[in-house]
Parts: structure tokens; C-alpha cells; sequence
């Protein structure tokens, strides 16, 4: 915003930072002040029950650890009776307001961008044999998915560019169906609550999506992707797998290059869990990060910037003899909403942002997704196909971001007083001009933000009118390198301890075969293996820290070291990266330890972020990158690229 000595208007200013990952949340509907969104249904079943087999109140929040509210103190209770099975029971309309921001979210075209998300709490453990609440099409075309629980919380998404044409005018609706077998005979009634209808936008400011193929099934050397029959659950009996390769450019079993997965399955249609196919040495897998210990994988709220999508493409009914189908998927550790048809011979796009579920970490492989299907297929079996699963990152943010807020602003005396919201060690400049038609003026450049709020007085504000601004920059570096042509190598050194020179900057032949960016990497060896019984190190110029109070280290790399042996855990070979003191050469922290260390492979480019210590902060370090190798057996190595300390 702007001020002036006398009022407070808008203000235009760019803060730069690093990328970031939150997401803007807005809250359509939480039933706070009534439940007027929400009404019966009129399609039969319990709401035409006489007595009505559904009843809607406003629910109460008890204290902090009830479940049934999940934005603010109320929520929509919905209590269930008269009879069991599938029923559409209830819609929650939105208000003209919150339905025209879904109307703009959906038409924007940005890839996996907005979210319309609602919560819904199932009753406890032991009501229900099973249960399921599903979203019946409407107002939102062909959206057919359900939840399902026997106890507590689950989170329904829809995600809006995937939609087909939205209602032009007119408040939107959900039209919500409950299907379920209840414990208790005779069935008396069972209460579910709704709550916290958003809209969430899962960009960060200035983000640009990116997206990593997972698997496509193009690979003559791997045709199915390496699916294989998922024997757990009673299931992997009925299914034979094969690559499919498309008739022509109008063929919808194949969304992406010429293949896809086709799964054929025997026998009568039922409910089966089928299939399982690996995500290891994947972009999700380098997301995930389940081989490393728990405190060092990603938070919910972190991976809320992915989405996970896939194609599943259904098959024309008559062919299989079958009137409906669907398929569900578990990463053993979670399930996601089920996806049903809404009509055969069609392309269905599955999407979930990573926040709404956990991957299992001690599946083999892992991460892994189990896939199940259900249906009436006649005797002779039915078929299926899959394609084009992808990793969509909408978190990653160009390092120009919105105006720093400012919070207050005081005038007395001939000064006048600018606060705002600051990035530590972020750099600002406060300018002023006379009127809103004049020219921007410096009159103060280079502050440095020491906290989260900063403050600059003006002590010569001019008589009468003045408007201010306060502009950020991008805080550079405290240490970066790509390691490319053109950078200064100075400054890098190598210790051996034992065995001879290995590493080595260039363009990399074995191993990830390519730089992440650009064409040069730091690397054990560029091509082959690393030698037998090395202890080498490579370090860092100096990264100054003198007076930084906060730090974070995070760089790239590709890595294939000798296996851990299954049965000890013992490994061989590894790469550490070690914080040492600039001028001693001391490991910084207790009792020598390395910072980071990497065993076993991860045949891919992932990101590495590290906070750095209190040892290391306020000195003056060095970053050692370290291989050791026993007398055995030798391997690609390590590969290093994009460094940073920021």
C-alpha cells in the first residue's frame, strides 16, 4: 500500500525472495452462521422417507480436540436414518459469491492450480461395516468420486481445470450420496459432518508448474513399468498386463506418446485389489524421500505444492458387458478417493495434491501405488487402460514475489514512521513522492532487515501531503554454484586421505549422463566408476556467516554407491557432506560427525535442503564433499550440481 500523512492508500513494491510453498486458502462455506446452504435432496431414497430418513442441524464445537469442526466453531451435522445402502441425501449450495470465484478458478486454464475441497467426518470405528460418501455429478459434469472410511476425517478434492464447463449462471451446488452397511441391526441412525468448503490455489506467487513424467510405458525395455501383481489383500489373481501401443492419433486408450498399460482381467466382475506399480528413482520418489528418516522428509503442508496425476481410460460398456465400474488406488499407507466412470469409452484424469495422504515407506518397492478395480464385467473378464502418470510442482516460485506488507505508519512532528513485514537480512529501500503523479525518490536505499518486521523513520517528511513506498530485493546468495564454464573455480580444493584425485568438474558421460542445469557437474569421476579405497574429499571456497542467524544449504545430486548389505544394514561406500571451520579445517559439529550422508543409489536428480546449525552459523566455513570406498567393489559415484547456501 501507499500512506500519506493522512491517509492510507495503495502501495506498489516488489519483495524478492526465495521460492515459496504456502497455499491461498478461501473459505466458501463453513456453516458459522447458519446451515441455509445446505438442504435434502429430492431424488428418492431417505430424504423421502416418511419421516425423512435425513436430518440437518448446526453442530457445536466442544473444546479442541473435536474432530467434527474443522473451521471455526461450527459445521453442517447430517444425521442418517431409516435405512441403509446408497442414497443422494443432501446438497450444500453456494452463495453467488463463493461460486463465482469457483466459476473464475475453473475457467483459468492454469494446470493444477485451484482446488475446491470439502471435509468429511465419518462416524466412529464400529458404526459402519463399510461406508462412502460420494459427490453425484451436478453442477460440477461428470465428477462421480467418493471417500471412504469407518472412522474420522477424510478431505474430498476436486481439481477445477480438469472440469468440463461449469454452469454459466447461478449459485453451485454439491450433491452428496451416502452409501453404507451399518454394524447395528436393526439399523437406528448414524450421524456424518460436512465442513470447511474452499477453495484452495496451490500456486505460490510467481509460480510457473512444472511437470515430471513418472511413467508412460514407452520404454521397449520396460513395457508395463514394471507392474507387477499386488498378492497382498487377497488379490494379483486375475490380471495379465501388457503394452499397448495406439491405432492412430484418434486412439484415447494412449493420452501421451504412443503407449500405454493395458490391464486385462478374468472372470466376473467384482471387487479386486490388483496391481502395484513402482515410482522408484522418480521425480516423486525424489519428493517423498521415504529412505530417509521421518524428521527429514518433507511436512504435509511442504508437499501440498504437488499434484500426482494419471490417466485411466475406461472401456466402451457393451464390450465387457458391464453397467458400471471404477477403480481405486492405496499407497498401503493411504487411500485415495475412488474414481468411477460417470460413463464408459472415456479418457479419466485422476489428480491429488501429496498433503492429502501418506506414501507406506517399508513396501518394496517404495514409493509404490496399489491399484483395485470394481465392476459387473460379464464372465469373460474385462480391460483397462493406464497412461501418462506425472508429478506437477506448482510451488516453485521465480524469485521475484509480491509487495512486503506494510503494517503501520506513524506521523507526528514532522516525521514520519513506515513499518512493514521483512524478510531477515532482506534488503530495502523506502521512497517517497510529493503526489500520486510524481516521481519516485529514494531517501533511504540498502536497509537491512535484522527481524520480521522493519521500520524506517523519515525525519525530514515534507509539510502537507507525501506518499511512501518500500520496495524489497532478492538477498543474494550467501554462496551459489552451477560449476559451469565461465565460474570462477578458484577458491575449490581436494584432500586426499587415501587412494588418488577422483574428483572432477565437466560434463558427465556415466551416471545421471547430464548436468541438471547447464552442462557441468562435480563428480567423483565424469566417466566410469570411482576407485577402490578412496577417502577423497572436495571443499568449498569460504562461505562467510559472519552475523547470519539463519541458513540453509541445499544442492542437487545423482548418486550410486556400492549396496548396503541386506542382512547387517552395513554400508561399504558412501558420500558425506562435512561442515568444517575455514581456518582450522575442524568438523564443526560434536564429535566429527558428517552433516548429510548417502548410502545405496538414487538413480535420479533430487534436491537436498539442509538447515544449517547453530555450530556453523556466525563463521566462516568450508562445505566438504567427501567419497570413502572399501577395497571391493566400485560404482558410478556421486554427482553434484546447483549448489546454495542462502
Amino acid at each position: 500500500m501507499m500512506l500519506s500523512h493522512r491517509t492510507q492508500i495503495g502501495l506498489i513494491g516488489v519483495l524478492a525472495a526465495g521460492a515459496l510453498t504456502a497455499q491461498e486458502v478461501t473459505v466458501l462455506e463453513s456453516f458459522e452462521d447458519d446451515i441455509d446452504a445446505a438442504s435434502l435432496m429430492d431424488w428418492g431414497g431417505r430424504p423421502q422417507l416418511d419421516p425423512p430418513g435425513v436430518t440437518l442441524s448446526q453442530y457445536t464445537k466442544t473444546d479442541d480436540a473435536d474432530i467434527h469442526v474443522t473451521h471455526g466453531q461450527k459445521s453442517l451435522k447430517v444425521t442418517l436414518s431409516g435405512s441403509e445402502w446408497w442414497s443422494a441425501d443432501f446438497r450444500i449450495t453456494l452463495s453467488e459469491e463463493a461460486s463465482t470465484l469457483v466459476r473464475e478458478a475453473a475457467t483459468t486454464g492454469d494446470v493444477a492450480q485451484y482446488v475446491l475441497r470439502w471435509d468429511f467426518i465419518f462416524p466412529p470405528a464400529g458404526t459402519t461395516s463399510w461406508m462412502n460418501s460420494q459427490i453425484q455429478g451436478g453442477d460440477f459434469g461428470g465428477i462421480y468420486d467418493q471417500i471412504d472410511s469407518n472412522n474420522g476425517k477424510l478431505t474430498m478434492s476436486i481439481a477445477l481445470d480438469l472440469l468440463g464447463p461449469l454452469p454459466e449462471t447461478g449459485p453451485l451446488s454439491l450433491i452428496l450420496a451416502q452409501n453404507f452397511d451399518a454394524s447395528a441391526d436393526p439399523f437406528v441412525s448414524l450421524d456424518v459432518y460436512v465442513d470447511n468448503v474452499r477453495l484452495v490455489n496451490t500456486y505460490a506467487p510467481g509460480a510457473v508448474p512444472k511437470i515430471y513424467p513418472l511413467q508412460s510405458f514407452e520404454d521397449a525395455n520396460n513395457p508395463i513399468g514394471g507392474v507387477v501383481n499386488f498378492t497382498g489383500w487377497g488379490g494379483g489373481t486375475r490380471t495379465t498386463y501388457e503394452q499397448y501401443t495406439a491405432t492412430g492419433p484418434e486412439d484415447i486408450r494412449v493420452t501421451d506418446g504412443t503407449h500405454s498399460l493395458q490391464v486385462n482381467y478374468s472372470g466376473a466382475g467384482t471387487w479386486g485389489s490388483d496391481w502395484l506399480i513402482p515410482f522408484t528413482d522418480t521425480m516423486l520418489a525424489e519428493v517423498l524421500k521415504l529412505d530417509l528418516p521421518a524428521e527429514q522428509r518433507p511436512t504435509r503442508e511442504e508437499l501440498g505444492r504437488y499434484t500426482f496425476r494419471f490417466d485411466i481410460i475406461y472401456p466402451v460398456a457393451a464390450d465387457i458387458g458391464a453397467t458400471w465400474m471404477n477403480s481405486s488406488y492405496s499407497t498401503q499407507g493411504d487411500g485415495f478417493p475412488w474414481s468411477s466412470t460417470a460413463g464408459f469409452g472415456q479418457v479419466r484424469t485422476y489428480s491429488i495434491t501429496l498433503d492429502q495422504f501418506t506414501w507406506a515407506d517399508w513396501t518394496d518397492p517404495a514409493p509404490s501405488l496399489m491399484v483395485l478395480a470394481n465392476s459387473d464385467w460379464a464372465a469373460t473378464g474385462g480391460v483397462c487402460w493406464w497412461d501418462n502418470f506425472v508429478l506437477i510442482d506448482t510451488g516453485e516460485a521465480s524469485r521475484t514475489v509480491p509487495a512486503p506488507e506494510i503494517t503501520g505508519h506513524a506521523y507526528a512532528d514532522g516525521q514520519m514512521t513506515v513499518s512493514w513485514k521483512s524478510v531477515a537480512g532482506g534488503k530495502y529501500s523506502v521512497e517517497r513522492k510529493a503526489d500520486l503523479a510524481g516521481t519516485w525518490t529514494a531517501i533511504a536505499e540498502n536497509l537491512t532487515a535484522a527481524a520480521a518486521t522493519s521500520s524506517y523513520t523519515d525525519e525530514s517528511a515534507p509539510v502537507g501531503q507525501a506518499f511512501y513506498r518500500v520496495v524489497g530485493f532478492a538477498r543474494p546468495a550467501l554462496f551459489e554454484t552451477s560449476f559451469e564454464p565461465g565460474e570462477d573455480p578458484s577458491g575449490w580444493s581436494e584432500v586426499i586421505s587415501m587412494g588418488q584425485t577422483q574428483w572432477e568438474v565437466g560434463a558427465p558421460t556415466t551416471g545421471p549422463g547430464s548436468a541438471r542445469t547447464g552442462v557441468n557437474v562435480l563428480a567423483t569421476k565424469l566417466s566410469g566408476n570411482y576407485g577402490p579405497d578412496q577417502t577423497v574429499a572436495y571443499r568449498s571456497p569460504i562461505v562467510d556467516l559472519t552475523g547470519v542467524t539463519a541458513a540453509t544449504f541445499q544442492f542437487y545430486h545423482y548418486y550410486e554407491f556400492e549396496p548396503v548389505d541386506d542382512i547387517s544394514g552395513e554400508a561399504f561406500d558412501w558420500g558425506e557432506v562435512n561442515l568444517l571451520d575455514a581456518t582450522s579445517g575442524q568438523n564443526l559439529l560434536p564429535g566429527g560427525v558428517p552433516a548429510l550422508k548417502f548410502t545405496g543409489a538414487f538413480r535420479n536428480w533430487r534436491r537436498t535442503s539442509y538447515n544449517l546449525p547453530a555450530e556453523a552459523l556466525g563463521k566462516r566455513i568450508r562445505l566438504e564433499f567427501k567419497l570413502i570406498s572399501d577395497v571391493f567393489n566400485t560404482y558410478p559415484g556421486w554427482y553434484i550440481d546447483d549448489l546454495r547456501v542462502d
